[in-house]
């Protein structure tokens, strides 16, 4: 017979056929077939697309089958390489002793674990040699020796292999309990030790049995409690030689029991130390792996165009790209290009970010360098004004176009000063402000009341139109007044750049329409100043606040009227504020102005007075006198009374006569009829300090209710 090889020649060979798929050419070349067995099957492709398409465009018919047939080859290989996988090390057990031997050699101790636990064969190959163990812990440094009671194959599965003894699972929280030889999860661990009060054998054995420290909260306010869980194992194992030892030699068996744990403590202490200087060090490996990764994705994001950006962040307080979460979740494993490709969104949004805080940055310590100058150049200017003129606060100054074109568009190389603000017309710049906080305020109107009552002739001068204010308890604030009402001008804190920058995303001088607007203008005011214009015979739609000021009329409210307190006697203005303040007090009140309530004809002088001689004792009091309510004639600067000799002190020393120095800066306290010298004092300071025309807005004067006697207008 011949042989098996001359058969084989002799036997014909069928050609791959031409109808074949892309996939069995690709196995016929992987696998060492002719390579022309793909040219005919090309040939076939590229005749069967001409009839098909009529001869037409036949390099983009051969293109996208070239396409499919990359594909082709790609999932065959895939499939070869997955089927040479599987099994790949079951010939390892075929080999010789002293061959496979020589292999294992090579390897460190944790490896060995995952052999001896892929299949039984292997786990006989290794275990049977001591030597094999020893030669691969040599591998480790400072490996500390293997115990006497545990074999090689427990000691390394006991430092090398994260998974519980008890149940065979990964999981997160796994702890090792060396004295116990053990590596257990948190569910495990729970079965496995347990409480143990009263042992049969020896106390003293207790404290040396493998044990944990347990803390939980106990009873229903949780109260954390710290109680020793010993192994259950070991204690089974010391009951049952107890049952054998106590009636012949119980004492000896304990003292044997006592001397071995106590050796074994004392040398665990080795293996503790070992552990945790393992831990150290793998956490070190873990950190720096991960931080050669995170460099790769700063070379990345340098790629991507932010390398300028990413060079000025600030180490200690700027996040870095490579520093957010899904970057870092990405670092535990290889960084790949399909990696990249997938962080490159994150990455560029998150550069935009800092690129924005970056600028935001430099733009407020622009402003921290610069306001202070623009604040000057303002305080000038508003030296010359007079008392009552208006002029912007800095929010507002820094706000116009001129003003916040100069402060922030200013190269940071030309030094800046007083004399970038030389081309500035400060009073055109006044009446543009005032323009546009008219329109601002007309807008307001307009979005509360219609269009009907913001077109009005005059409207912000109309006796109806008010504003109120949401922080304070002023009820009416009136134009132009309402321009400088302190809740939106002033503020308890420095106006800094923050501080501008933070104001200016919102709309200060006049608010909003809506609730979150500071100022607002007020509607059931105007309902009820209507009425009150309509009693005096006048038209709401074209009485202006002068011409009712020149009026003066005085109302009564007969709800009001009290035989202990006297009659209700308000002016206008006061009126309109009762309607919503006495009400707390007078239940029956109507919200509007109605029979009740009536236009005094008679005696209106002798009221007049009366409500004169009121406001001046109010005026008269420390408590009024104490309101931002007063301005210097100097600096156009308000200032508490109290405030007066402090601030002439200060802010004009050249203009205090030298021969009462001593009663200007003696004390701080108010003496309204004090001695000479303090009569002088408060004299000079009348000439120094004007009252401005209009209250401020925590002293009410004019809307006090003035109590007449019942029966008397005396």
């Amino acid at each position: 017979m011949a042989r098996r090889s001359t058969r084989l020649r002799g036997k014909h060979v069928e050609p791959p056929s031409e109808t074949g798929t892309g996939v069995v050419a690709v196995y016929g070349r992987d696998g060492g077939g002719q390579q022309s067995t793909e040219e005919p099957q090309d040939a076939s492709i590229e005749e069967t697309e001409d009839r098909k398409e009529g001869g037409s465009k036949p390099k983009n018919k051969r293109k996208r089958y070239d396409e499919k047939e990359e594909f082709a080859r790609q999932l065959a290989v895939k499939r070869q390489r997955t089927m040479v996988k599987r099994g790949g090390l079951r010939k390892l057990v075929e080999l010789p002793r002293e061959l496979g031997l020589e292999i294992f050699s090579y390897l460190q101790p944790g490896d060995l674990v995952n052999l001896c636990m892929i299949s039984k064969p292997l786990y006989d190959v290794i275990n049977c040699s001591p030597t094999l163990w020893k030669t691969s812990r040599k591998k480790l440094a400072d490996l500390p020796p293997r115990p006497e009671d545990i074999t090689e194959f427990l000691y390394a599965k006991l430092l090398f292999v994260n998974i519980c003894h008890s149940c065979n699972k990964k999981s997160i929280r796994i702890e090792i309990i060396w004295s116990a030889r053990t590596r257990l999860c948190q569910k495990c661990m729970d079965k496995e030790f347990a409480i143990i009060r009263r042992p049969v054998y020896d106390k003293r054995l207790l404290d040396l049995m493998p044990a944990i420290r347990v803390t939980k909260g106990v009873g229903k306010k949780n109260i954390m409690t710290t109680t020793t869980h010993v192994h259950l194992a070991t204690h089974q194992a010391w009951v049952k030689e107890y049952e054998q030892h106590k009636d012949t030699d119980l004492a000896e068996w304990t003292a044997s029991k006592l001397a071995k744990w106590q050796a074994r403590q004392e040398s665990d202490m080795v293996y503790e130390v070992w552990f945790s200087e393992e831990d150290l060090r793998l956490e070190k490996e873990k950190k720096s792996l991960v931080e050669s990764r995170q460099a790769v994705i700063a070379d990345y994001v340098v790629t991507l165009g932010w390398g300028d950006e990413l060079s000025m962040i600030r180490p200690s307080e700027d996040p870095r790209p490579q520093d957010i979460r899904e970057v870092v979740k990405a670092c535990s494993k290889d960084i790949t290009g399909k990696v990249l490709q997938r962080l490159e969104p994150q990455l560029i949004e998150h550069m935009k970010q800092l690129k924005e805080a970056r600028l935001k940055r430099e733009h407020q310590d622009l402003l921290c360098e610069r306001i202070p100058i623009m604040k000057t150049f303002l305080d000038n200017y508003t030296k010359t004004l007079r008392a009552h003129d208006l002029y912007p606060c800095y929010v507002d100054f820094y706000a116009l176009s001129e003003i916040s074109d100069i402060v922030d568009n200013t190269p940071r190389t030309v030094p800046f000063t007083l004399e970038n603000f030389d081309g500035i017309s400060l009073p055109d710049l006044m009446t543009k402000w005032r323009l546009k906080m008219e329109s601002e305020l007309i807008k307001m109107i307009r979005e509360a009341c219609g269009e009907e009552y913001a077109q009005l002739e005059n409207v912000l001068q109309l006796a109806t139109t008010s504003f109120t204010c949401s922080r304070c308890s002023y009820d009416r604030i009136v134009y132009p007044r309402v321009l400088m009402h302190a809740c939106v001008t002033t503020s308890w804190l420095p106006t800094d750049a923050s501080e501008i920058q933070k104001r200016l995303k919102r709309l200060w001088n006049t608010g909003g329409s809506d609730e979150s607007g500071i100022i607002r203008f007020n509607k059931v005011g105007m309902k009820t100043v209507s009425k009150l214009i309509e009693m005096c015979g006048l038209d709401p739609k074209t009485t202006t606040i002068i011409e009712i000021q020149n009026l003066n009329p005085i109302f009564e409210c007969m709800e009001c009227n009290s035989i202990h307190e006297g009659r209700a006697i308000m002016t206008w203005d006061c009126a309109e504020v009762h309607f919503r303040t006495e009400t707390r007090e007078h239940k029956s009140h109507s919200r509007t102005p109605g029979q009740n309530f009536k236009l005094l004809v008679d005696d209106v002088d002798v009221f007049r007075a009366r409500i004169a001689e009121q406001i001046d004792r109010v005026k008269g009091n420390r408590d009024y006198t104490r309101s931002k309510g007063y301005v210097c004639l100097y600096c156009n600067k308000r200032q508490e009374t109290r405030e007066f000799r402090r601030h002439m002190g200060y802010a004009h020393p050249e203009l205090i006569p030298h021969d009462h120095e001593a009663s200007v800066f003696g004390t701080a306290t108010w003496h309204p009829f004090g001695s000479p010298g303090a009569c002088q004092t408060l004299r000079f300071l009348a000439v120094s300090f004007q009252r401005r025309a209009l209250p401020p807005s925590r002293v009410v004067a004019s809307n006090r209710v003035v109590r007449i006697r019942l029966g008397t207008v005396t």
